[in-house]
């Protein structure tokens, strides 16, 4: 009752406002919660893509799995065959390497034969120290053999050509045949240091493949031999001389161009041939007497030998 008239309008707007505050407090709280309750969804929603996602990436993944280990377990059944099959086989050839009463299998291509011929099959060795695959399977050589054999085999040819070219001298032989200009060069015995060549080499041989098939693939040369034409021709160089002529023709047939050839011998027998494909000359040899020789008359020679 005390109260102005302007207080008691202040008082009254007061009254008046107090629900309205209050209620819009309320509403701010609810909006609030609500978006954080919005926000968490959004969240969980976000996570559960992102399982789905991951859910059929690992049963991609399961399925690929699956089809590799059936796959796996079809070529270890092929593969236990395959051995099955390979084991019957090695039974039944060291079956036939003991029996007695030995016969020839028509459905192998495999047969026995003593080790003494295997030195007589042809094929054996190749130019400059390969080995044939003749030779490979007759000697059992092995990948991991074969390079250190063939290194081997080469340094000898090379060595034997090395010593040649430095020991070697020309004669002034006469040519034997009217019309064609010729040039002979002499090699002679190599000897000692060609014998210790070929000892170093048996035993670089031995290292690789055993005593045994040292023997069967280099047995003879070890003496300081080379060889020719066929297994078992072998020259024992180390101990005879050789001879090697090259020959001109300063007119082929028909007037066309000059031809040579060259020719090879000890005393052991000879070779010879017609052309660059028939030049059967070492190449430090050619290179150092005959090539030269050779381009006087217009030839240029790259024998297959260098």
């Amino acid at each position: 009752m005390g109260l102005t008239k302007a207080q008691t309008a202040v008082l009254c707007v007061a009254i008046a406002a107090t629900p309205a505050a209050w209620e819009w407090n309320v509403n701010r709280i609810s909006l609030n919660r609500a978006a954080i309750a919005q926000s968490k969804l959004e969240a969980i929603r976000s996570q559960e893509e992102q399982s789905s996602s991951d859910l059929d990436r690992l049963r991609a993944e399961s399925a690929r799995l699956d089809a590799a280990l059936a796959e796996a377990e079809v070529d270890r059944g092929h593969y236990e065959a395959a051995l099955r099959k390979l084991e019957t086989l090695k039974a039944r050839v060291r079956g036939l390497l003991t029996a007695a009463n030995y016969r020839w299998p028509d459905d192998l291509p495999y047969v026995r034969v003593p080790k003494t011929v295997i030195t007589s099959l042809d094929d054996q060795h190749r130019p400059k120290g390969g080995v044939g695959e003749l030779a490979l399977e007759l000697y059992g050589i092995t990948a991991q053999e074969k390079a250190p054999t063939e290194q081997a085999l080469a340094n000898y040819f090379h060595g034997i050509d090395d010593l040649m070219a430095a020991s070697a001298y020309v004669t002034n032989l006469p040519g034997v045949q009217t019309g064609r200009f010729t040039k002979t060069v002499i090699v002679p015995p190599l000897g000692q240091p060609l014998k210790a060549l070929a000892e170093e080499t048996r035993l670089r041989l031995t290292d690789v493949l055993g005593a045994e098939r040292e023997k069967l693939l280099f047995g003879g040369w070890d003496e300081g031999a080379i060889q020719f034409f066929w297994p078992g021709n072998l020259w024992k160089i180390s101990e005879e001389p050789q001879a090697m002529t090259v020959w001109v023709e300063a007119a082929g047939l028909n007037g066309g161009g000059p031809r040579y050839g060259s020719s090879r011998s000890s005393k052991w027998g000879g070779t010879s041939g017609e052309g660059r494909w028939g030049f059967d000359i070492p190449g430090p040899i050619a290179e150092r007497f005959f090539n030269p020789w050779l381009e006087q008359f217009g030839i240029t020679n790259s024998s297959p030998n260098e």
